[in-house]
């Protein structure tokens, strides 16, 4: 909730479609962030509201693509579609106020390569009522709500070359603690990401010194990342004050991210999994990167609702334009 942690995204706001798919990824290397995307809205024009089946609510609906520091484009990303929904309410608020409009911007749904994803200012004091109640936000920071798909994982019965993979990327883990130390391997419903859930005191090892990243691409049976968790017996973060049931890392060198700082993506197998394990439907996890980053989530039958905060530091203009 602070600038200097979670996990930094660019957002290029587009007036419409551009097709260049070399000029974004050209961008997004040049941002040399986890993740840069790129959003422009749907429907014709900036103008592109509509009622939800809520007559009450006010939608804007964008298309929305993401691309990490080496040009390689993903289909989903949390954090970034957070920091896009933050741009968006931030500059409807602003309309709103010069224009003196009465109904506000309340919901705002992208289409991302495979899903519909949406976003809600986040209520205050209710993370479950998003559409009426009063929003977390200030001129510097802005709690949002996004329902995002739930994603199932199936289980890895081949451990051993999981195994190898493991032994490779933290050799200052012994191969004991490691086959003693894993819980469940699994892979989600895509196979973008293959799961591990550890034992805490192996999470614990693993530390951010030594790491042989080059490791993970030896395993081919996941095309994305790998997430490594485990339960925690912790109380509370001490920064955020939030009760936390689990901690994760995320590490995706094979999408040009060694480790990412914060994964909201991740969590649409995180939540459910841990949610089932502990009997609950509101999780609380903390992804213990160097940077660091909390991730509240509500999980539905089909759906994870996954709340965050993000902080605007810069804005300015791209001067260098997509070929139409």
């Amino acid at each position: 909730q602070m600038a200097g942690q979670g996990n930094p995204a660019g957002v290029v706001l587009l007036p419409h479609k551009t097709n260049d798919v070399s000029w974004m990824k050209t961008v997004a290397k040049e941002y040399n962030l986890s993740e840069t995307t790129f959003i422009w809205p749907l429907g014709g024009g900036g103008d592109n509201d509509d009622k939800s089946n809520n007559n009450d609510i006010k939608v804007v609906r964008y298309r929305i693509r993401f691309f990490t520091p080496d040009g390689t484009e993903v289909d989903l990303c949390g954090h970034a579609t957070l920091a896009a929904a933050a741009v968006l309410f931030e500059q409807q608020q602003q309309q709103q106020q010069q224009q003196e409009e009465e109904s506000a911007v309340e919901s705002i749904v992208f289409s991302a390569n495979k899903d519909e994803l949406r976003a809600f200012l986040a209520a205050k004091q209710d993370p479950k009522d998003s559409t009426k109640a009063a929003t977390a936000t200030t001129t510097k920071q802005m709690m949002i709500s996004m329902d995002f798909p739930r994603k199932q994982l199936h289980e890895v019965t081949e451990t051993d070359p999981v195994l190898d993979m493991m032994y490779a990327a933290f050799p200052h883990i012994s191969q004991d603690m490691f086959r003693e130390g894993i819980v469940y391997i699994g892979l989600d419903q895509d196979g973008n990401d293959l799961f591990i859930e550890l034992v805490p005191h192996v999470f614990e090892q693993l530390g951010f010194s030594g790491i042989r990243f080059e490791a993970f691409l030896s395993y081919h049976g996941y095309s994305r990342g790998i997430i490594l968790c485990t339960t925690t017996t912790s109380q509370h973060d001490e920064n955020n004050k939030e009760e936390v049931d689990f901690l994760s890392r995320f590490f995706g060198p094979k999408a040009g991210i060694n480790e990412d700082p914060v994964t909201g993506s991740a969590h649409c197998t995180l939540a459910p999994y841990f949610a089932a394990k502990l009997g609950k439907e509101t999780i609380v996890g903390h992804q213990t990167s160097m940077r660091g980053g909390i991730v509240k989530c509500l999980v539905s039958e089909n759906r994870v609702t996954i709340i965050g905060t993000a902080i605007t530091t810069m804005s300015g203009n791209l001067l260098v334009y997509p070929d139409e």
